[in-house]
């Protein structure tokens, strides 16, 4: 009943309503189509980035087997020193090898490790991730400076989750701000061995 009483209301209209209605009906199925394909394409866009990511490791791996082939003498110790990937005789090593190194990057700095812990190990694309889960505390520049030596240090290490907190009145008048950073941090272990 009442969809027929709008639909009379409508065809009752002065034509000029008429096409303003229609016009606005059309303006807005655009929009709504635009706004699907912007997320269609940002879709795209993201996997396009994640297959890019994906190539980059692959060749590095395909750099280190095919050295590891002309090498064979190469010993593992010396191997290990040249990886681009997380090495150590098992993952709790390993993690424990990263917490260290943030602690020793922060204390160079002037921030503070309140806390940190491992986790993982996460497999993906036939690669393992570990990582450590921290929270650190220092002036914005040691927060900042601690962050960008874990990304720009060998093994590589990644930031995958970060979350800064400053406390309230920390800023004000001369005084420095004071982060409080939650961070997530990870790193490719070296591939395991596969004798054929």
């Amino acid at each position: 009943m009442l969809a027929s009483d709008l639909m009379v209301k409508l065809v009752n209209l002065p034509k000029t309503a008429q096409k303003i209605i229609v016009t606005l009906i059309a303006l807005s199925l655009l929009l709504v189509a635009a706004s699907v394909t912007v997320a269609a394409i940002s879709q795209l866009l993201q996997q396009q980035e994640e297959i890019r990511d994906a190539r980059l490791m692959l060749g590095r791996l395909e750099r280190a087997i095919a050295a590891d082939e002309k090498n064979p003498e190469l010993s593992i110790a010396q191997e290990v020193e040249s990886s681009e990937f997380l090495a150590g005789t098992n993952d709790a090593v390993i993690q424990a090898g990263l917490q260290s190194k943030l602690s020793e990057i922060s204390s160079e700095v002037g921030a503070t490790v309140i806390s940190s812990g491992a986790y993982g190990p996460i497999d993906k694309g036939g690669l393992t991730r570990l990582g450590v889960r921290a929270n650190i505390e220092g002036p914005l520049s040691s927060v900042y400076d601690t962050l960008r030596r874990l990304e720009m240090a060998t093994p590589y290490l990644t930031v995958s989750e970060l979350v800064l907190r400053s406390p309230p009145g920390t800023g004000e008048g001369e005084n420095e701000v004071i982060l409080s950073a939650q961070l997530t941090f990870s790193g490719v272990r070296m591939p395991r061995r596969t004798e054929n």
